[in-house]
């Protein structure tokens, strides 16, 4: 999740409320294969689609079907979002991305995360 947390950061999660549930550009801390816990950041959501395309990740929703670019102020200059690809984000779930993209495990390699797996939201990086 560089540049946003490094090794060695320490992280305090709040968990959602009843009846809310991850948004677009939370952080969240979600287990995953073993049960181990891995932090990235949300950017589709459920019913979506992202769409990968010369380095640029776009949104597609019903009210969009042409897409919009994703703003991501938190990514480091010059970071460019590979491979090309579309998405569909199945309903319950939810498409995360690393920070660090050329080198994050995320939902372009193990898929969707299920809201059962999320754990809670990154609220305080210490």
């Amino acid at each position: 999740m560089e540049p946003t947390i490094k090794n060695g950061d320490k992280v305090w999660l709040s968990n959602y409320a009843k009846g809310t549930s991850p948004e677009r550009g939370d952080i969240i801390a979600f287990t995953g294969e073993k049960e181990s816990i891995s932090l990235k950041r949300v950017v589709g959501l459920p019913s979506e689609t992202v769409v990968i395309k010369g380095g640029i990740v776009c949104i597609v929703t019903q009210a969009k079907p042409q897409g919009e670019k994703l703003d991501e102020p938190y990514l480091a200059p010059g970071t460019v979002t590979g491979p090309d690809g579309e998405f569909s984000v199945p309903d319950g779930r939810y498409f995360v991305l690393g920070d660090k993209r050329g080198s994050s495990l995320d939902s372009r390699a193990i898929g969707c995360i299920t809201r059962e797996n999320v754990i809670g939201k990154v609220t305080k990086i210490f």
